[in-house]
């Protein structure tokens, strides 16, 4: 069984954990009525917390930043020699913990945009399972209304909260809603892979590390600095950290 160490890549701490692991942990502290929050991290913002203090202090502070690209887990392994089998990836850890969620009757509660979408795709595929939400209608930081937020969410049945609005938005929202006593994850991308909404990169190119390439060529305009830019930056810092600690 894996247990959860925290390995610092560039100023962040990683925890080479598995599916099992996460949700296991996500559901007892639902189950319990306890904050919990869970980060899976790729190399975009992990680059940007070099810069950003503030989203580095942030994510350190959350129980559980998870490798969530193949580049994160490659990496934790050149360094640390982390033998992970796999990356902890959004959308099946969404899909894996909603799945156990309605096995233990346990409430989801989505926050992102267009989150009908992803509610009638979830309510297709666990028919059992309780879905609430807040769309967010596509409003920006400062015109999210975390108080009422919190009301929303903060209710006597025990629940998970998935936020879906991307990287590192999601985060600083994390943060903001701390107080709530529930799980709270955030998964990017997932609400649009599972409903359908964008199109998911196949399997082979999954495994292989090639997504960046799939969705760079799907949202170029939107996509390209985080993958031509920040992208070989990581590798490059990573090789940089490498030597430094080779050195000690």
């Amino acid at each position: 069984m894996i247990r959860p160490g925290r390995y610092m890549l560039l100023g962040i701490k990683v925890s080479p954990v598995d599916y099992e692991y996460v949700t296991r942990e996500v559901i007892k502290n639902a189950k319990h009525k306890k904050h919990f929050s869970v980060a899976p991290v790729a190399s975009h913002p992990i680059v940007l917390s070099i810069s950003d203090q503030s989203l580095r202090k942030i994510l350190n502070s959350f129980q559980l930043i998870i490798p969530d690209s193949q580049y994160v887990k490659k990496a934790l392994d050149f360094i640390y020699g982390v033998k992970l089998r796999e990356r902890v990836y959004g959308p099946e850890l969404f899909l894996n913990i909603c799945r156990n969620a309605e096995k233990e009757k346990i409430k989801i509660f989505l926050m992102g945009n267009e989150i009908r979408f992803v509610k009638n795709t979830l309510n297709k595929l666990y028919p059992a399972l309780i879905v609430d939400g807040y769309d967010l209608k596509g409003k920006i930081m400062s015109e999210i209304k975390i108080n009422d937020l919190q009301l929303k969410s903060n209710d006597r049945i025990s629940k998970i909260i998935f936020i879906g609005i991307g990287s590192p938005n999601q985060y600083f929202l994390m943060e903001k809603l701390n107080k709530v006593h529930y799980p709270i994850i955030g998964v990017g991308a997932a609400f649009d892979f599972v409903s359908g909404a964008k199109p998911q990169a196949p399997l082979w190119m999954q495994k292989k590390g090639l997504e960046w390439l799939f969705r760079l060529k799907t949202e170029p305009k939107r996509l390209w600095k985080r993958y031509l830019i920040y992208g070989p930056f990581f590798i490059i810092l990573v090789i940089y950290q490498k030597i430094i600690l080779s050195l000690k």
